[in-house]
């Protein structure tokens, strides 16, 4: 998968208007893109990484699209699973529907996700478009 310069030209022309799907956040180190943080958004992938662009935090992104309304959070889930030391602080989780990751089949459902001390929930951690 190609990744880009997080910027919000590169976005608004590569991410199609509306469409949901997975990305992945990280640097370059030489030729190889480094997925520092995972995520997704089952509204508007486009508007998600723009934000992410204005915060500076990443320079690098890719993302796919995909159709459907579990499509995304099962994709992220696997995702989270695939890459080692990211800065994701948590299992991915939603708020639309139940369902069990596909690689440690926890539930992911909002509501059982229960923040502790060591794992706190953050409210910029999940797609809260409206």
């Amino acid at each position: 998968m190609k990744s880009h310069r997080l910027t919000a030209d590169n976005i608004t022309s590569l991410v199609p208007k509306g469409a949901k799907g997975t990305y992945h956040l990280g640097e370059m180190l030489g030729n190889e893109f480094c997925v520092l943080y995972v995520g997704r958004s089952g509204k508007s992938l486009r508007k998600r990484l723009l934000r992410h662009a204005k915060s500076g935090t990443y320079g690098f992104f890719n993302f796919r699209s995909c159709s459907g309304n579990r499509t995304p959070i099962i994709r992220e889930c696997v995702d989270f699973h695939s890459f080692a030391n990211l800065n994701n602080k948590i299992h991915p989780t939603t708020k639309d529907s139940v369902a069990r990751c596909p690689v440690c089949t926890i539930l992911i459902d909002f509501e059982s996700c229960i923040p502790t001390d060591e794992n706190r929930l953050e409210r910029n951690d999940y797609d809260t478009e409206k």
